[in-house]
């Protein structure tokens, strides 16, 4: 007896492979392009005095699918956040803003007017969800 056996698992697996693949670089594109466009928007409304905050804002991508901005400095909190008036005691050294440069008065306790908040995270976090859905219709078209 002869015959033949049809399948098309194959030529189907090819085909929805190629294709998850495109929706997966479309996918991993869309991330990559958010993520930096993120980190430009970021730097350009992030507070400068010493320029430090700026410089850390960088892009991340985390395995293709997931991506971010980040900020490498210890006060970006402070920044985004703000603070109350509050005191600040020991060895203390910061950028003198009137005077253009840094101070370093020793041993003694400053009183810190505080810092209002600039809330530059959740406006880029806003840039970007924005941004995403731009990206997706561009790449995914």
């Amino acid at each position: 007896m002869a015959g033949w056996k049809l399948s098309v698992r194959v030529d189907a697996r090819d085909s929805l492979g190629r294709y998850l693949g495109h929706i997966h670089q479309a996918a991993v594109r869309t991330v990559e392009e958010t993520a930096r466009a993120s980190a430009a928007y970021a730097q350009s409304i992030d507070p400068v005095k010493t320029g430090a905050l700026r410089a850390s804002t960088q892009p991340v991508i985390l395995g293709g699918l997931t991506g971010g901005v980040v900020w490498g400095t210890n006060h970006w909190e402070y920044q985004d956040r703000g603070t109350m008036p509050h005191h600040i005691k020991g060895d203390v050294s910061f950028f003198w803003a009137r005077e253009g440069r840094r101070w370093t008065p020793g041993h003694n306790t400053i009183s810190h007017p505080g810092n209002p908040a600039l809330h530059f995270t959740s406006r880029t976090q806003d840039f970007a969800s924005k941004m995403f859905m731009a990206a997706a219709r561009a790449n995914f078209a």
